[in-house]
C-alpha cells in the first residue's frame, strides 16, 4: 500500500476517454500524482470521480438497489419517485403503496467507505504535489467537503459510524490493524461540522465549474447541523433499547440538540448575510408571475440568480449518464410513464390567498359547500357537491368555483403539479376516475361509456385509453391520485429513455433559509425576527402578502410546500422522529374528478378517496427500528448491530 504514495492506478477509462496524451504516460496503466494533478484533464477527471460518487440523491438515485448504493443508476430510475412515495408526497402509480424499509434501506455503508478511501488518497497526496500553496488550501477544502458530505449521509443511514481520517495501509500480517469501531453518533455529526468549518475556510467564495464552494460547505453544514439537533431533541419520540443506544451509537441526548442547533444557525446566516445567495425573483406581481418564477428555479437551475448554490449536473443525452425524468414522470397523453401521482395530502396542504394577518389561510381542497373533508369517498346522502365545469376541472383549484378569486391555490401548487385538465406539450391533460350514473350509483376505474340524462353517451374516464393520464385500471402509466408531476420536468425535452439532462439543484438558498427559521424556532436560539423574516420572504416569493408568526407547524407546513419533491420530505420526517406515527397503517389521500351524470347538464364533482380504493397494494407502516439501518457486520470487524 506504500506504493499508493507514488502511482495512482487509474480507473476512470470513461472519464479518459478523450485524454489520449495522458494516457500515453508509460506505464499506461499508472501515473504519478504529480502528472495527474499538473496535467489539467487528469486533475479534473480524477475529481470528478470523487463528485460523481457522493451520495447525491439525484435524478440517477434508486434506492434500494445495490451496487453503488443505489446512486448513479445506469437504468435511469429516479429516487424522487420512490421517496416521495413512502411519505405523504405521491403514490407510485404502477406499485401503489411502497414498503418504506424496502425503499429506503440501500446498500451504501460499503461504497460509503470506498468513496472515503479515495478522499483519504487523494488527502495523502496533496503535500507532494508540485503546485501552488493556494492550490494545495483549495484542494485540502474541497476533500474535507467530500469527506463531510459522505459521513454526513452515513450518520444519517446508521448513526455513528467508524471514523477512518487518513489512508490505512494494509498489512497481511496484521488484517486486524485496519479494523476501526463505531464512534458514537455525537462524534460523527461533530466530525460533519469539523470538516464543514474546514471545507468553509479554504474553499472559494466563487468558481466557475460545479464544484464545491465556501457557500456549498455551509449549505451542506446548516443541513446537517438541522439533521444532528432534531435526533437530539426528537429522539425521546421513538424510544429504542440496545447496546447501540446504551453506548451512543445510536442516538444523543437531548442536551446535545443546542450544541447543533447553533451550528446551523451559524451556518445558515452567514450565507444569509455574508454571500451573494439569493431567492430568485423574491418579489412576483401575481400569483401567475410566481408560479413561473418557482418553476423556472428547477428547469433553469443555472440561471437562477444565486437561488441554487451548489449543482449537480446530468450530461450526454441519450446514455446512462442522462436521466429518464421526463419518461417517467409525464402524463401518458404526451408518452410519458405517469407514475409519480401527488397525492392529496400534498395538495391539501398549499394555502389559498386569503392571506389574513398573522396566520396560514385555510388550505384543503374544498369538495362540498360544506365540507368536513371525509376521504370515504362518494356518499350519494350529500347534495352540496361543489359543482365544475367538466371542460375546466381545474377551477376547483384557482378559486373561480368557489366565485371568491381569493381561494385560488398557492402558485407553487401550479408549478409543481400537473391538475385536471391543464395544459402540458399543448395536450389538456384528463384525469377523470369515473362517473356518477343516472340512477346516482358511482362507476369508479371502469373503463367503459354511460349515456346521460341528455341522451349523449360519455366515457366513463374521459376518454379511450391514449386520450387520458388518469386512472386506466390495472395500468402502472396512470395518475392514480388526480394528480401528476410537473416540477423539474421540462416541456422542451423528450418523454423518452435518457433523454433528461436537466441539472440537479443540491442546495438551494430556500432550504437555508428554512434551516434557519427552524432551527431558531426549535433552540430558543438566534434571532426570531431574522427567522420570521426568513420564513416569510418564502411566501412573498410564492406570492403572499401576510405575515405569518416563527411557529413549529408553520416552518414545517412551508418546508412541506416550498421543497416537495427534492427528496427532503422524508428526511425530515426521519429526523422529526414522527415517521412511524405518521406511516402508522398508512393509506394516501387521492382527490377524483367524477363527471355527475344526474343533472341533464353534466358537471363534474371531486370526491376524497384513499389509495384502498384502488385496489393497490398497503397500507403501510414504518417501525420505530427502520430509523437506523443495519451495519454491515463481518468476520474481521463485529461492529455493534443497531437497535
Amino acid at each position: 500500500m506504500k506504493n499508493i504514495k507514488y502511482y495512482l492506478v487509474i480507473g476512470l477509462s470513461a472519464v479518459f476517454t478523450a485524454c489520449t496524451d495522458l494516457l500515453d504516460i508509460e506505464p499506461n496503466n499508472k501515473i504519478t500524482p504529480n502528472e495527474l494533478f499538473n496535467n489539467p484533464n487528469g486533475a479534473k477527471a480524477f475529481m470528478a470521480t470523487i463528485y460523481r460518487d457522493l451520495p447525491i440523491e439525484d435524478y440517477m438515485f434508486m434506492p434500494g438497489t445495490s451496487g453503488e448504493g443505489g446512486f448513479n443508476n445506469p437504468t435511469g430510475n429516479i429516487g424522487l419517485l420512490w421517496y416521495a412515495n413512502i411519505c405523504e408526497e405521491a403514490v407510485q402509480s404502477q406499485w401503489g403503496e411502497q414498503s418504506p424499509g424496502y425503499v429506503i434501506r440501500a446498500d451504501y455503508f460499503n461504497h460509503g467507505y470506498e468513496t472515503l478511501r479515495n478522499i483519504n488518497l487523494l488527502k495523502s497526496i496533496i503535500p507532494t504535489l508540485d503546485i501552488r500553496d493556494s492550490e494545495k488550501k483549495e484542494l485540502e477544502g474541497e476533500a474535507a467537503f467530500m469527506t463531510a458530505y459522505v459521513y454526513f449521509y452515513l450518520a444519517e443511514k446508521f448513526g455513528g459510524v467508524p471514523l477512518i481520517k487518513e489512508l490505512q495501509e494494509y498489512d497481511p500480517a496484521n488484517p486486524g490493524a485496519l479494523v476501526v469501531p463505531r464512534s458514537t453518533e455525537y462524534d460523527t455529526w461533530d466530525y460533519v461540522m469539523q470538516q464543514c468549518d474546514l471545507a468553509a475556510a479554504q474553499l472559494p467564495k466563487e468558481r466557475s465549474d460545479r464544484r464545491a464552494t465556501r457557500w456549498a460547505a455551509l449549505a451542506l453544514k446548516s443541513r446537517a447541523a438541522l439533521y444532528a439537533a432534531s435526533i437530539a431533541k426528537f429522539g425521546e419520540l421513538a424510544p429504542m433499547e440496545g447496546e447501540a443506544v446504551t453506548k451512543g451509537l445510536a442516538g444523543m441526548k437531548p442536551e446535545n440538540a443546542a450544541y447543533f442547533y447553533q451550528h446551523c444557525i451559524d451556518a445558515s446566516l452567514t450565507i444569509m448575510t455574508e454571500s451573494n445567495h439569493k431567492l430568485y425573483k423574491p418579489n412576483p406581481a401575481s400569483p401567475k408571475e410566481a408560479e413561473e418564477n418557482y418553476r423556472s428555479i428547477f428547469v433553469n437551475p443555472n440561471q437562477t440568480d444565486g437561488e441554487a448554490i451548489f449543482i449537480k449536473g446530468i450530461v450526454k443525452e441519450g446514455s446512462e449518464f442522462a436521466s429518464s425524468l421526463n419518461y417517467f414522470i409525464e402524463p401518458y397523453q404526451t408518452q410519458g410513464q405517469g407514475k409519480m401521482s401527488p397525492a392529496l395530502n400534498l395538495v391539501d396542504a398549499y394555502e389559498d390567498y386569503k392571506d389574513l394577518p398573522g396566520i396560514r389561510s385555510d388550505a384543503k381542497v374544498k369538495t362540498r359547500v360544506n365540507d368536513n373533508y371525509s376521504n370515504a369517498g362518494f356518499d350519494t346522502g350529500y347534495t352540496d357537491y361543489i359543482k365544475v365545469n367538466k371542460d375546466t376541472p381545474y377551477d376547483l383549484f384557482n378559486g373561480i368555483a368557489y366565485g371568491d378569486e381569493k381561494k385560488a391555490k398557492d402558485a407553487r401548487l401550479w408549478a409543481s403539479i400537473i391538475l385536471p385538465g391543464t395544459e402540458w406539450k399543448g395536450t389538456k391533460i384528463v384525469m377523470q376516475g369515473g362517473v356518477i350514473q343516472p340512477d346516482g350509483t358511482e362507476l369508479y376505474r371502469v373503463p367503459t361509456t354511460v349515456t346521460g340524462k341528455d341522451g349523449k353517451t360519455y366515457y366513463s374516464l374521459g376518454g379511450e385509453k391514449h386520450q387520458v393520464s388518469g386512472f386506466w385500471p390495472g395500468d402502472g402509466t396512470h395518475s392514480m391520485s388526480g394528480f401528476l408531476m410537473r416540477k423539474m420536468i421540462s416541456e422542451s425535452m423528450p418523454a423518452q429513455y435518457h433523454k433528461t439532462t436537466l441539472d440537479y439543484i443540491v442546495f438551494r438558498y430556500a432550504e437555508v433559509l428554512l434551516n434557519y427559521a427552524e432551527a431558531v424556532c426549535e433552540s430558543g436560539l438566534g434571532d426570531k425576527t431574522i427567522a420570521a423574516k426568513a420564513l416569510n420572504d418564502i411566501r412573498k416569493r410564492a406570492a403572499h402578502t401576510n405575515e405569518i408568526e416563527l411557529t413549529r407547524e408553520n416552518v414545517r407546513n412551508e418546508r412541506f410546500v416550498e421543497l416537495a419533491f427534492e427528496n427532503i420530505r422524508i428526511w425530515d420526517l426521519r429526523r422529526w422522529r414522527v415517521l412511524h406515527t405518521l406511516m402508522n397503517n398508512f393509506s394516501h389521500d387521492i382527490l377524483v374528478p367524477m363527471l355527475d351524470l344526474r343533472d341533464t347538464n353534466p358537471s363534474l364533482i371531486f370526491v376524497r378517496k384513499t389509495t384502498m380504493g384502488a385496489s393497490l397494494n398497503g397500507p403501510n407502516s414504518y417501525s420505530i427500528s427502520e430509523y437506523y439501518e443495519d451495519v454491515p457486520r463481518n468476520a474481521i470487524n463485529q461492529m455493534i448491530q443497531n437497535p
